[in-house]
């Protein structure tokens, strides 16, 4: 009876231990992120007049520091070894400008991926240093105070780097916190380019 209770005793205690171990050593983590984003790329404007728009001085205009939002519907990580890892994230966003009953709305959705470095700052928080590279979708629309509507969209290549700091707060959850620079180059709309600041929940893994 002894040698039951102390085996049963010494299997307890290892179970925990490697609870604890696995507990502490998630390698992954995936969640959503939103927050504003800020252009800082070439000004977008009114140009569709070749599909019949007609052009105004107080037409309206996105132009550098103009504030958008943005949602990062995956925003995903995963580390192989102690440091390094890759990341993952599907995003979207959108500016908008207003004049005289006039709409310009310039809307981007992207998927990322890229290698990440991950620093333990502490126990519970983890500063993680990515580079991204992906397919951006575009979309520009123009709505005159005619009630008419125009649109164009195209697809490009971009970049991203920034850094995320991850707050572990329990061992199922984390409160993550992003700030991006993305790099976007069109033929028609020239630099698109932004800054992020994204906040969310993720789940450990």
């Amino acid at each position: 009876m002894k040698k039951c209770l102390l085996l049963l005793f010494i299997l307890l205690v290892s179970f925990q231990s490697y609870s604890q171990e696995a507990i502490q050593f998630k390698k992954g983590y995936i969640g959503i992120s939103l927050g504003p984003s800020f252009y800082t790329g070439s000004e977008l404007e009114n140009t569709f007049q070749n599909q019949g728009a007609l052009t105004s001085p107080t037409d309206p205009t996105i132009q550098q520091g103009q504030i958008g939002f943005n949602i990062s519907m995956i925003d995903a990580g995963y580390t192989f070894t102690k440091n390094w890892g890759v990341v993952f994230k599907l995003q979207g966003g959108n500016y908008v400008g207003k004049s005289d009953g006039k709409i310009l709305k310039s809307t981007y959705g992207t998927v990322m991926i890229g290698p990440m470095y991950s620093i333990q700052i502490f126990d519970n928080m983890v500063l993680d240093m990515k580079i991204k590279g992906g397919r951006f979708f575009n979309v520009l629309s123009f709505n005159d105070d005619l009630g008419s509507s125009f649109a164009k969209s195209n697809f490009n290549f971009g970049m991203e780097a920034g850094i995320t700091l991850r707050y572990h707060l329990s061992p199922q959850f984390s409160w993550i916190n992003n700030l991006e620079s993305q790099q976007q180059f069109s033929p028609e709309d020239g630099k698109l380019s932004r800054i992020n600041i994204l906040t969310g929940i993720a789940f450990r893994f």
